[in-house]
């Protein structure tokens, strides 16, 4: 006789989902079949809920022995437990701290009697205590936690030496923990003095210009004539109705390198970007207005929408690599004090188009923009429409229709400086 039966189960295990029941006796799992049909002491019919196995949380801060004014392993582990955490590693930084195979087995003798589930300790590495690495127990510590960019007392790793025998000779997995403490103070600070940012300057750039015409509609349309209007509409309205000063990157037919924008950008002390396209597309069905935040690449049409945009490198004469992810990536994190405010913004611009324009909301999306990826201020790219759709390149030729949307980027700038 089974002690429980749980009853059309949806087994989550090994990348599937299988429809199960499954036995348990002893507080163990029995059995796992698609149909168990025997005594049980208690049957369950889950309806078809999900069963899945034991979370394990590899890195956690139980604060035992020492700190345990903060938690503890009896109280940590029990509160993993009722998210699903049935397994947990234990970091070395408590008091004393786990930097000794004397301190790891103390730790292992108090979860034996206090932890509520499966547990193990991460070994600490400091400057000092290569011999006690080389003693460790492999069958006993997860793994060696290296502290190298920030922690305290011993447990900061920045002795060069120290971190090449580390590496050399742990007999466990080494997991470290990396911050450069110049980037961390930088973007604190940064973040810091965004606070106290006054709504000053906004930067407008009506995209393309002079011999880089964009993309170019069925009509002959060219992205930059649409750009450069939208802007200046733009401009007029934010100089009418907002007491703000107003930057454009370009008021007339002109061509600029990208990278001359975000320094005009820069050197104006901006505190809003706008970048201001007109979408192309090789399906002419596509349609519809988007706003684009700097980021890694997160699907194809993201992907061909950047290389169109990003183009005019060719023009300048711009020789370098392809920007990979990577470099997005880099660029998200160095633009990450901003990131919020853009895509609050950005998802504000989306909203008042929508209100305006009878049009396809595609949303906000992020992608690699090299005119974003030097502002240092909140920056947007948007995309008002598909000038290489028959419909939408007569949309935006009207200067009725351009009105509107210039009139919606503005509302978007007067909900954001509310939200400041």
């Amino acid at each position: 006789m089974q002690d429980l039966i749980l009853k059309n189960c949806k087994v989550v295990n090994e990348n599937r989902i299988i429809e199960s029941d499954i036995a348990i006796k002893n507080d163990r799992i029995e059995q796992v079949a698609t149909s168990i049909d025997v005594e049980s002491k208690e049957i369950i019919d889950l309806d078809g809920k999900f069963v899945i196995p034991g979370l394990i949380d590899d890195q956690v801060h139980f604060r035992e022995p020492g700190l345990t004014h903060k938690g503890d392993i009896a109280t940590e582990s029990k509160a993993g437990l009722a998210g699903g955490v049935t397994s947990f590693f234990e970091m070395p930084n408590v008091n004393p701290t786990t930097t000794t195979n004397e301190n790891l087995t103390k730790k292992f003798e108090l979860a034996s009697t206090r932890s509520l589930s499966n547990y193990s300790f991460h070994l600490g590495a400091s400057n000092s205590n290569i011999e006690e690495i080389k003693k460790v127990d492999i069958n006993q510590a997860a793994a060696l936690k290296v502290f190298m960019g920030a922690s305290f007392g011993e447990m900061l790793v920045d002795d060069i030496d120290a971190l090449d025998d580390i590496f050399n000779y742990s007999p466990l997995i080494v997991v470290t923990h990396c911050e450069d403490q110049k980037t961390v103070k930088k973007n604190v600070d940064l973040r810091s003095e965004m606070e106290k940012w006054e709504f000053k300057t906004i930067v407008i750039d009506a995209g393309h210009g002079g011999k880089d015409p964009g993309a170019v509609g069925y009509r002959g349309t060219k992205e930059k004539d649409i750009a450069l209007d939208v802007a200046k509409r733009l401009e007029k309205k934010l100089s009418k109705n907002m007491n703000i000063k107003i930057i454009m990157t370009r008021d007339e037919d002109v061509f600029l390198r990208l990278s001359e924008r975000t320094k005009i950008a820069n050197e104006s002390n901006g505190n809003l970007f706008i970048s201001i396209h007109t979408n192309a597309a090789e399906d002419r069905r596509a349609s519809g207005f988007e706003t684009f935040l700097i980021g890694p690449n997160k699907n194809e049409a993201a992907v061909r929408v950047a290389a169109r945009e990003n183009a005019v490198l060719e023009l300048e004469g711009t020789t370098g690599k392809k920007l990979t992810n990577e470099d997005l990536i880099q660029a998200t994190i160095a633009q990450s004090a901003f990131a919020s405010k853009s895509e609050q913004f950005a998802s504000m611009v989306q909203k008042e188009i929508k209100k305006r324009v009878q049009s396809r909301d595609r949303g906000v999306k992020q992608a690699g923009f090299y005119v974003l990826m030097g502002a240092s201020m909140p920056n947007v790219l948007v995309e008002l429409g598909f000038i290489s759709n028959p419909s939408e390149e007569k949309k935006l030729r009207s200067p009725q229709y351009r009105d509107q949307l210039a009139t919606a980027i503005y509302r978007a700038v007067e909900q954001y400086q509310k939200t400041l």
